[in-house]
């Protein structure tokens, strides 16, 4: 991925819905539709520790913060699900306190002059542990 820029994660989420579980930089490609990050799916989260292992919520927060990174520089807001797309999960479960690498990539763009519609996918990787989502997703522009 050609990077376009590196972006403070805790800074650009500041004011975004939480929980927030990308941490450091991210790094976003210059067509402003991949975004490449680490998550850390705290034990200290209470929702994270009880069960002792991450949650596909967890993920799925992660993957909306990201979201909303690519929205805020793509001049969209309001970002909403339509529809849920297959995913799968590989080799096991998410450990807490274990970085994940996570990958967006917004595809199939289309609109209108006041709405964005498209795909997003995102896959997490934590040593073997693989876990792939999709989604519809429908925002308005600025």
């Amino acid at each position: 991925m050609e990077t376009l820029k590196k972006i403070n994660a805790e800074e650009a989420l500041q004011g975004k819905p939480r929980p927030h579980y990308l941490v450091g930089e991210v790094e976003v490609s210059e067509d402003l539709n991949t975004l490449c990050g680490t998550a850390v799916f705290p034990s200290s989260d209470i929702s994270v520790g009880d069960r002792g292992h991450v949650n596909v919520a967890h993920k799925e927060f992660a993957i909306w913060s990201g979201a909303h990174i690519l929205a805020d520089l793509n001049g969209l807001e309001n970002t909403r699900v339509t529809d849920i797309l297959p995913g799968r999960i590989r080799g096991g479960e998410f450990r807490p306190d274990v970085p994940a690498r996570m990958e967006l990539q917004i595809s199939d763009r289309r609109g209108s002059e006041r709405i964005a519609r498209g795909v997003i996918r995102a896959t997490f990787v934590q040593g073997e542990v693989i876990s792939e989502f999709g989604y519809e997703w429908i925002a308005s522009k600025k």
